[in-house]
């Protein structure tokens, strides 16, 4: 057990409120430092996961490849992302499949979740979708990763790269756009890379406020 001088307990506190005060900004700054990151981590999502997974060329490769039947992708106006929003069109049952209807996607509670091209497939793949955050964005990479394993899909990104043009950018924090490197293998790094990331901390930036502050068990 610590002992304290009992002689000098006004010099003991002085010393340990300094070294608290000294932890204190050390969290701080590192708290500044990690949501500085989150926010360069989603501008890399954008621009290797909801650019390329979000492109309607590479959904209708994904359906085709899958041999999905029941189930087709559909992007349409939603005015509260006040643009494109990617949904599910269900067949069988003549009726769309919104994340945001559905109440998996929620900006008021998760204001930086712009997953819906995710969401949708976990949809089409029929994943089960829980109330975790967690959870569910581990089966978003999970799916993402084993669709850029597939040769088949890979085959079919490069037709669509030398066939179209895709127009994809890469975004940078405080920075101007450029066009993407049009290359396979860039790509296809790229895209591990920015999933390697969601798992191990990019994942905070879609829940909550997207800030570390949220997540700190610490009441500093």
């Amino acid at each position: 057990m610590k002992s304290y001088n009992l002689k000098y307990p006004l010099k003991t506190f002085k010393r340990k409120n300094k070294r608290i005060e000294a932890t204190k900004q050390n969290i701080l700054s590192l708290k500044h430092e990690f949501n500085d990151k989150l926010m360069k981590y989603g501008w890399d999502h954008y621009n290797f996961l909801n650019q390329i997974f979000g492109c309607d060329k590479v959904r209708e490769s994904i359906q085709s490849i899958y041999n999905i039947q029941n189930y087709e992708f559909k992007t349409v106006y939603n005015e509260i992302f006040r643009g494109d929003h990617h949904i599910v069109f269900d067949k069988q049952n003549n009726k769309n499949l919104c994340s945001v209807e559905l109440g998996y996607q929620n900006l008021k509670k998760n204001k930086n979740d712009t997953l819906c091209a995710f969401w949708s497939l976990l949809i089409m793949f029929e994943k089960k979708i829980t109330k975790n955050q967690y959870t569910n964005q581990m089966k978003m990479i999970q799916l993402a990763r084993s669709i850029i394993k597939n040769p088949d899909f890979i085959k079919s990104l490069i037709v669509l790269m030398n066939d179209y043009d895709l127009n994809w950018k890469i975004n940078k924090y405080k920075s101007k756009s450029k066009p993407m490197k049009m290359e396979i293998n860039y790509i296809i790094d790229n895209v591990n890379r920015v999933l390697d990331d969601w798992e191990n901390y990019g994942l905070l930036y879609f829940i909550g406020n997207g800030s570390v502050y949220s997540y700190t068990p610490l009441n500093l």
